[in-house]
């Protein structure tokens, strides 16, 4: 798929062949269109690496405190037996 590149419109050339004002530009419909479905999917791929993100760290965070759960009742829980109950419950 081609997409047509900027047009200007407006701008004044110059003898050597650049334009002089650069103020009134305006771009083809096409290339605006490409622009905003590039825009579109760079967001949407940013939103899916977030969520995939959040994913794991959620899996992470719920294995550790597992983890700490486990370590308190093997570790301390002796120590602390009216908590116990509520940690097993």
């Amino acid at each position: 798929m081609s997409f047509s590149p900027p047009l200007h419109i407006g701008a004044a050339h110059t003898a050597n062949g650049s334009s002089g004002n650069n103020s009134s530009q305006s771009y083809s419909p096409v290339y605006l269109r490409h622009q905003e479905d590039l825009i579109n999917a760079y967001e949407a791929e940013e939103e899916r690496i977030i969520n995939v993100l959040s994913r794991k760290l959620e899996k992470v965070c719920g294995a550790l405190l597992l983890m700490l759960v486990g370590l308190f009742t093997l570790f301390l829980a002796p120590f602390f037996p009216s908590i116990l109950p509520l940690i097993c419950c």
